[in-house]
C-alpha cells in the first residue's frame, strides 16, 4: 500500500501495476461512511470463530460453487478466519472491506473463486 495521492492521510493500494489508481477508498467514493466501515472491520475481525456453522450454512454462493465443482476450495476459503480470507482477496488485488458484502463469509469465498 501506498499513501494516498488525494488526501495524504489514508493508504491506497500501489504497487507497480497499480500506479495509475493511487487514491484512498475515501477519496474515489468507493466508501461513503469511513468510520462506518472501520466499525463493520472490527466487529467482523474479532468475531468468534464459527467454522462450522460457516460449513453447514446454506447459501446462494455455495451452490453455485456445488454447481461449478468448485466446493472444496469454497468450503476451505469459507472457514478461515475473515481477516484470512481478505488477506486470500489482496493478494488477488482488492479487498472485501470495502465491499457492502464484507462480513459475508460465503459471498466473500465466491468472489475469491469466481474472480477473472
Amino acid at each position: 500500500t501506498l499513501l494516498c495521492t488525494s488526501c495524504k492521510t489514508c493508504m491506497a493500494r500501489g504497487g507497480p501495476d497499480l500506479l495509475d489508481s493511487l487514491n484512498c477508498a475515501k477519496c474515489t467514493g468507493e466508501l461513503q461512511n469511513w468510520e462506518e466501515a472501520q466499525r463493520q472491520k472490527e466487529r467482523v475481525f474479532h468475531c468468534e470463530p464459527r467454522a462450522l456453522e460457516l460449513l453447514e450454512r446454506n447459501s446462494k454462493w455455495k451452490t453455485k460453487a456445488m454447481g461449478a465443482g468448485m466446493i472444496r476450495p469454497f468450503l476451505l476459503l469459507a472457514s478461515m478466519s475473515p481477516e484470512v480470507r481478505n488477506q486470500c482477496a489482496m493478494l488477488l488485488g482488492w479487498t472485501f472491506v470495502t465491499k457492502p458484502y464484507f462480513g459475508d463469509a460465503h459471498q466473500e469465498a465466491w468472489e475469491v473463486i469466481s474472480c477473472p
